[in-house]
């Protein structure tokens, strides 16, 4: 009984930790990819998502902006605001 408790505990948490790498799971609200563009004057980049191959653009504040280049692999963690836009909180 301990053994099957442990194995199904030991299951769940392999599952939820690799949800959270996934590009399309929308609870999770992340996506990952390679960075196609930065825009400074429009405060926007552009990746291209790793799942799907299409280009998602988000907001993100002048600091973030600085960070990150072309051809950089990352990870995007978002929300959106009131108008729909998709606004960077984390990359990675």
């Amino acid at each position: 009984m301990k053994k099957s408790l442990l194995m199904t505990a030991a299951a769940v948490s392999l599952s939820i930790s690799g949800a959270a790498w996934g590009c399309g799971d929308s609870d999770m609200q992340q996506h990952v990819g390679v960075i196609a563009a930065v825009d400074h004057s429009a405060g926007t980049f552009t990746i291209i998502d790793a799942e799907t191959r299409q280009p998602i653009e988000f907001s993100a504040d002048n600091a973030t902006l600085k960070t990150i280049s072309n051809n950089q692999s990352v990870q995007v963690h978002y929300g959106q605001d009131g108008s729909g836009q998709l606004r960077a909180k984390t990359v990675i």
